[in-house]
């Protein structure tokens, strides 16, 4: 079977890729977009409507926008047209993972726990266990602050977190993507979850030095900020620079925030750790979820991570060989090292979720990061 992509969006690439790894191969025709015909996207063209209306019989059409105006407007478009279409969601990725194990009992077997309760829940889910349940369901209180134009989140510690306004979205809109984005932060950080970055033989002391690295909300950092001697928040995205700076207020002595990317190269969008701690003193514990960018971090590292008493929570899940390469090279550096337990679906297939390495003493092998 053959597809059609509506939509050509930032997240293309990610839409192509859960097809791929889905279906087993290259099923995608093309794409079709309203305003970037002519493009080549991932390989495949960017064919206009017209040239749809000619050829949509051969193909599946997906929509493969998110936004519920853009899906109202272009299934809007397909139906005047007489085009059927299927949304490129979480139950059709469902219907293409039970197609997937009718062809191949030895994977439904190696991933049983968790394609059972993905069957159950008739969708497929990202931390597929029962801990998501918790907090499908959860009321979460999210207040617009007119004065600094944010929305605001009550920890239940007291402690407020900020998120941004997103412009092209209603008040409601912007208040259940916060609500949701709040609910996914809950799930992930689970004591059950395979994307927690702490555990309780693994976690912030009083004193280390926590480094956030792809903060986003830096709701992370927030948790651990009475603990830590200080915090280093890492985002590059400006959209998160006024929120941070709200959340982290009344932490002026003791958290810094540093609006670049962490990478292996240093200029004005850009840092490398070895730069920027070079005289660093305390331990560290370093977070980082950088979204599939950790080879970057780590080329630009080296020096920083092979320091005394320095642990890590580091994410490899964004591409499949993450934990099966990253794990030697710290263990090379004299790292302790483990994955956290159980599996994450995504990019259409499961995955190891965070690796937590400690190094525990300060003579290391060198080996560097391709």
């Amino acid at each position: 079977m053959q597809y059609i992509f509506f939509g050509a969006g930032k997240n293309s690439s990610r839409y192509v890729r859960i097809l791929q790894e889905l279906t087993g191969g290259d099923h995608l025709q093309c794409f079709v977009d309203n305003h970037h015909t002519g493009a080549v996207i991932c390989g495949k063209p960017v064919i206009d409507f017209s040239e749809l209306k000619k050829v949509h019989k051969k193909y599946i059409i997906l929509l493969t926008v998110s936004k519920p105006r853009f899906v109202a407007e272009i299934a809007s478009q397909l139906q005047s047209a007489g085009i059927p279409f299927e949304l490129f969601d979480n139950r059709f990725c469902l219907r293409l993972l039970k197609e997937k194990i009718a062809q191949n009992s030895e994977y439904y077997q190696q991933y049983k726990k968790e394609i059972d309760y993905m069957l159950q829940a008739g969708q497929v889910e990202m931390i597929p266990y029962p801990c998501r349940k918790k907090y499908l369901n959860q009321a979460v209180e999210v207040q617009y602050v007119s004065e600094s134009d944010l929305y605001c989140y009550h920890l239940s510690n007291d402690k407020k977190l900020f998120f941004p306004r997103t412009p092209d979205r209603t008040p409601d809109e912007n208040v259940k993507q916060i609500q949701s984005t709040i609910r996914n932060l809950l799930t992930e950080q689970d004591i059950s979850s395979p994307h927690r970055y702490f555990t309780p033989r693994h976690r912030v002391n009083d004193g280390d030095v926590f480094v956030d690295i792809g903060a986003a909300e830096a709701m992370t950092s927030l948790e651990v900020v009475d603990k830590a001697s200080k915090v280093y928040v890492f985002e590059g995205e400006e959209r998160w620079k006024a929120a941070l700076q709200a959340t982290f207020a009344s932490y002026d002595d003791k958290v810094v925030i540093v609006d670049k990317f962490v990478s292996d190269h240093d200029d004005e969008q850009n840092v490398k750790m070895d730069t920027f701690f070079k005289d660093i003193e305390g331990n560290m514990f370093i977070k980082v979820d950088i979204e599939g960018s950790e080879r970057s971090f780590l080329r630009g590292a080296e020096k920083t991570l092979q320091r005394k008493g320095t642990k890590i929570s580091l994410c490899v899940y964004h591409y499949p060989q993450d934990a099966e390469e990253f794990m030697p090279l710290f263990q090379n550096w004299g790292y302790r090292c483990e994955l956290s337990p159980g599996w994450l679906f995504v990019w259409g297939d499961f995955a190891h979720g965070v690796m937590y390495g400690q190094l525990a003493t300060s003579t290391a092998k060198r080996r560097s990061i391709s």
